[in-house]
């Protein structure tokens, strides 16, 4: 048999094959797969190890899928990049992050783009966990310019954002936007999103709220949660878009029940004003909660206040006040340092310990909060946690004044009055 009349035979089989596959049919198009594999179609190949993946007309089989990527790697860089993927995931072959990698990089050198992708995000620590340094962000880079100019819509996003927050390479936004047009256009919704803020803000390309609108409804229908919270928020703006609070509301729904964090706060603050929605304490309280419970620091805050004082209706629970503002605070969040410093130099909900109290009214304080810098002056006047320090108290209760904090220049006054300052 001739090589040419092997070739026509396995190209055959794989297109029936093909068609069988397409349509659900996967146990008729197994045997026509092997066949062609058997006639050296590596296309059919990849298939018939896809088969043997996922189960589809054959019982699931990861070992022989792995046989399969190994016996054409010679011939196609797409099965040694799969193959890669099997040593990463561990399916049907001993775990190895480091053969993996060396897939990955040998596909990547035969110019697979979806390998030079796969290179690029594991020299940014997005994938196989190893150092990153300046240096691999640049390798980085050079990976997604290859796999960007044969057009490969994940690395042109990528490489966009790289270009516009000056990762790998000199920040140049409109380069990035460029590169988030090419994306765009092939239904990136990553890259849609990206060019909409881009155009919203008016960074790399001249403002145009319009056409962002556009984008981001593009994005929001392929389920960008960024995006249905951004579209959202432009129909509760009225930008680039006629206002309208119905439109609002259901964008920024469907990313809160998406499950986006700064959604669900969002729509936590909307039931709690009453505003586009009748207002409702309750389901206020259920988002916040949602969005805390996903390490949001602004709805760890809200639930400690909620808890605390039952703003939003319940029973206070200073306990629990305290263990949601020692969450925020840990992501550094100045109100809840604030609140939760009090806390600790009284006791309340948490144990007693001025120190860490006052160290953390201090850290509060550092970010221009008047409220902690007001008390933290007054700490140090009465010496809580320690002596007192009226020069230290003077420096502290001088920042809240000139804030606009009237407490803090009545305490100045008397103070001064007293000649304590």
């Amino acid at each position: 048999m001739s090589i040419f009349f092997k070739k026509s035979r396995g190209i055959r089989f794989h297109a029936t094959a093909t068609w069988f596959y397409d349509r659900g049919n996967y146990a008729e198009a197994i045997p026509f797969f092997q066949k062609a594999f058997q006639l050296g179609n590596t296309e059919a190949a990849l298939a018939l190890a896809t088969c043997y993946l996922e189960g589809h007309g054959v019982p699931a089989d990861a070992e022989r899928a792995v046989e399969i990527y190994r016996s054409v790697c010679r011939k196609s860089a797409e099965a040694t990049f799969l193959l890669g993927k099997c040593y990463e995931t561990g399916k049907g072959v001993l775990q190895s992050e480091t053969k993996a990698l060396q897939c990955y990089h040998k596909a990547a050198k035969k110019g697979y783009a979806p390998a030079q992708y796969t290179m690029a995000e594991c020299y940014l620590g997005g994938r196989i966990e190893q150092p990153v340094t300046f240096e691999t962000k640049q390798l980085a880079v050079v990976y997604l310019r290859m796999a960007a100019r044969q057009g490969y819509a994940p690395a042109q996003y990528k490489l966009g954002y790289c270009y516009e927050n000056g990762i790998g390479l000199s920040a140049f936004p409109e380069r990035a936007v460029r590169w988030y047009e090419k994306a765009a256009a092939q239904e990136s919704p990553e890259a849609q999103y990206r060019l909409a803020v881009c155009l919203l803000r008016g960074v790399g390309t001249a403002r145009d709220d319009t056409a962002a609108v556009r984008l981001l409804r593009r994005a929001a229908e392929q389920s960008s949660l960024p995006a249905q919270l951004s579209l959202g928020s432009c129909y509760y703006d009225g930008r680039g878009v006629r206002q309208n609070e119905r439109e609002a509301v259901k964008w920024i729904r469907m990313a809160a029940e998406g499950g986006f964090e700064q959604a669900q706060v969002l729509l936590g603050n909307l039931y709690r004003r009453g505003d586009c929605v009748g207002k409702d304490l309750s389901e206020a309280a259920r988002w916040f909660r949602m969005a805390a419970y996903q390490g949001n620091a602004e709805a760890q805050y809200t639930m400690g206040t909620i808890r605390s004082s039952a703003t939003l209706g319940g029973t206070p629970d200073e306990t629990e006040a305290a263990f949601w503002f020692e969450k925020a605070a840990a992501q550094n969040y100045p109100l809840a340092m604030y609140e939760l410093g009090i806390r600790k130099i009284y006791g309340n909900g948490t144990k007693k310990r001025p120190s860490e109290g006052l160290e953390l009214l201090k850290r509060a304080a550092e970010t221009g909060l008047t409220g902690a810098q007001y008390v933290l002056g007054v700490c140090c006047l009465e010496g809580v946690g320690g002596r007192k320090n009226s020069a230290e108290a003077g420096r502290w209760l001088r920042m809240a004044a000139a804030q606009g904090s009237t407490a803090a220049r009545k305490k100045i006054a008397e103070l001064e009055k007293q000649g304590i300052l």
